[in-house]
């Protein structure tokens, strides 16, 4: 870990303040979300990555040593980190959805956008 490094010093420090606010009495989601935070802290020892490496990569290399990091590491990566894209998608209805083409059924609106969608991001 570099000493210099503000990113890592603030994570270090939200950890240790997360971990010393959590409350005994638990429900079942709260109980699932403490198991996922003894899994994070059972792998916390692991160095942590420098901000230019590829995750994508790490984490198809690290797939069997950490199977449940893994599946969550998935989720999250699926999670866009901006609504950029949903607002293009509402974007782009208005001119498929118009006044000469109310009577698309939903499911093929729905087939539209997403070919769409997929021929916006491949270019």
């Amino acid at each position: 870990m570099d000493p210099d490094d503000d990113l890592e010093s603030f994570i270090q420090s939200s950890s240790q303040n997360s971990a010393n606010n959590m409350s005994i009495n638990m429900n079942s989601s709260q109980r699932s979300v403490a198991i996922l935070l003894e899994l994070l802290e059972e792998y916390d020892n692991t160095p942590r990555l420098h901000h230019s490496t590829d995750i994508k990569n790490y984490w198809s290399e690290h797939h069997e040593s950490m199977p449940e990091l893994y599946k969550l590491s998935q989720v999250v990566m699926a999670v866009p980190c901006t609504q950029v894209s949903v607002e293009r998608s509402f974007s782009g209805l208005k001119f498929i959805l118009s006044d000469l083409r109310t009577s698309l059924s939903p499911d093929l609106l729905e087939s539209i956008m997403i070919i769409r969608g997929n021929n916006l991001s491949n270019k």
